[in-house]
């Protein structure tokens, strides 16, 4: 009776084992979906951008700076699937999640939230430029408007470069 009752149990618990097996395979499926939508909604993702400073004669050039080490060396935004990470400041570099993409007539709109301080919601207004590999960053603050201006990092040759001095 005993080897009755074990076998019932090792057969239950296969039973069980192949529907959590399938449930989970679902959940994957889902998931993938879910990325693949997200990554049609961001039209920028896997890209990466630098932050160009613009000289008194008007010329634009890219900052570097040599006593940092890695990806750390210039001001940039990197936009992942789910992700955008402003490197404006090098030595701190945020990370947003992006809630949603929305896009009217050319200009480009994430509602982000910070990874670590959920609380914290921000819209970033993009306007991207993809022959010249410009991305013009809109930021309004109160009553004053600025627009900060990005080379993409594959067309990033065509800008001179400029080391940046330490400012303790």
């Amino acid at each position: 009776k005993i080897y009755y009752f074990i076998s019932a149990c090792l057969l239950l618990f296969s039973c069980n084992n192949n529907n959590n097996n399938n449930n989970k395979e679902g959940n994957v499926n889902d998931t993938i979906n879910d990325t693949i939508v997200e990554r049609l909604n961001n039209p920028l993702a896997g890209k990466k951008f630098y932050y160009l400073d613009k000289e008194e004669n008007g010329e634009l050039t890219l900052s570097i700076f040599p006593y940092l080490e890695d990806d750390y060396d210039m001001a940039k935004i990197i936009f992942t699937d789910s992700m955008l990470i402003d490197g404006w400041n090098v030595m701190e570099p945020s990370e947003w999640k992006i809630e949603r993409v929305s896009q009217q007539d050319s200009l480009l709109i994430y509602y982000l939230q910070m990874m670590y301080y959920p609380e914290t919601q921000e819209t970033f207004k993009f306007n991207y430029n993809e022959k010249k590999g410009i991305l013009y960053r809109k930021l309004s603050r109160e009553n004053r408007d600025t627009t900060f201006i990005l080379i993409d990092s594959l067309k990033s040759n065509s800008v001179r470069k400029v080391k940046a001095e330490w400012i303790p």
